[in-house]
């Protein structure tokens, strides 16, 4: 699987942050994304069937955030419940790509042993958020805008945005992308 991502912070105006990764496999795409607004934070897995494909796209997403657990799918004007999409070898590289990510890129504020990133942000000026980018990895983002970003090369902005079209639905107000 090769991987992209997709990261984006404004840690001097409202601190929003999200964050994904996806993988294409043949005509569709999967992934996860994450992100803080002002409901909290919000995160799941999702899966875009027939997105490289002549046919119309189907959005589906974990309910919960639990790869394995139950699942939706968006197909206008209703959601249905659905078990996970993905096959097994599939999830069992999701669920390692999303260690892997969070690991690399993201801290949550309140979780044991961040205290050396909270003081990181405190050096650079900037407030910790319920989730935040590991100080470590901000020199990677692009700085010219109030939302600073960074994505991996060759990362489908058109995929980011129809994840973005979705996410922000399923969250109501949540701005999770910047």
């Amino acid at each position: 699987m090769q991987v992209h991502s997709y990261l984006a912070t404004a840690p001097r105006a409202a601190g929003v942050v999200s964050a994904l990764f996806y993988a294409v496999l043949g005509e569709n795409a999967c992934g996860w994304y994450t992100g803080s607004g002002e409901f909290g934070i919000t995160s799941a897995f999702f899966a875009l069937e027939q997105y490289y494909a002549t046919q119309p796209t189907v959005y589906c997403r974990s309910a919960s955030g639990d790869l394995r657990g139950a699942w939706i799918v968006e197909t206008a004007p209703i959601t249905t419940d659905i078990r996970c999409p993905l096959d097994e070898p599939v999830c069992h590289e999701l669920a390692r790509l999303q260690s892997e990510f969070v690991r690399e890129w993201i801290w949550y504020a309140g979780e044991p042993g961040n205290g050396e990133e909270s003081e990181a942000y405190r050096k650079l000026g900037l407030s910790p958020r319920p989730i935040n980018i590991r100080a470590s990895q901000l020199q990677r983002f692009d700085r010219s805008r109030a939302a600073w970003v960074y994505m991996t090369p060759g990362t489908d902005l058109n995929l980011v945005l129809a994840v973005k079209k979705h996410w922000l639905s399923d969250s109501g107000k949540l701005r999770a992308f910047a």
